[in-house]
């Protein structure tokens, strides 16, 4: 299996042990950057913790995991969080199992790339870099300059992208009531969790 393998597993065929598989690349382009894919029925894995943060993507059937004191239930084509250091466990929370990928980067790694967003965001907002900005969008697109340009001063007009690198706790609090109301997380539910640990600034 290779980083470009995109073959949607299937979490049917065999027995519960040939179905079980597990693949680890540690790119060194990226810094030794772990990288895994996984498909688990029965495995599990007992409480433990990760130096890296680890970024989740359930690609079929359901994964569970108990953390910060809450047992989550994730879906498939959810993305999920573990901040390093943050005791969990995991389990395949169906039948028919769980498959994922899970990246692990250190924190250090996600300042540097948060650290270049932000600064990309200040360029971008840039009056000074208008034409250069609709420009490199004009040809990444493929759409008319024109079309561009309008699409550019809708983001600018809007502040699409938060320009200061900072999280409003007040958005956030709304965003997680809304959600209780749903039923999509619990109550009470500790909106600081969120945020990533060292790396997200939380203001008011």
């Amino acid at each position: 299996m290779s980083l470009n393998d995109d073959t949607p597993p299937n979490l049917q065929q065999g027995s519960a042990e040939s179905s079980e598989h597990a693949a680890v690349w540690i790119d060194r382009d990226l810094e030794g950057l772990e990288i895994l894919r996984a498909t688990y029925r029965r495995h599990s894995f007992a409480p433990h913790a990760h130096d890296t943060y680890a970024f989740g993507l359930i690609e079929a059937g359901a994964g569970g995991f108990a953390a910060r004191g809450t047992s989550y239930v994730v879906p498939t084509a959810t993305l999920f969080v573990i901040h390093p250091g943050e005791v969990h466990n995991g389990y395949a929370a169906t039948d028919a199992g769980w498959s994922y990928r899970v990246l692990y980067p250190a924190p250090e790694m996600v300042q540097r790339i948060l650290s270049a967003h932000s600064k990309s965001v200040a360029w971008f907002y840039d009056p000074k870099n208008r034409a250069e900005a609709v420009a490199m969008m004009a040809e990444a697109s493929k759409f008319k300059t024109e079309d561009v340009e309008k699409s550019y001063d809708f983001f600018i007009k809007g502040k699409y992208f938060e320009p200061t690198g900072f999280t409003s706790r007040k958005k956030l609090n709304a965003l997680v009531a809304a959600m209780q109301q749903l039923g999509d997380l619990p109550t009470p539910f500790d909106t600081e969790q969120l945020a990533l640990q060292g790396v997200t600034k939380l203001g008011d």
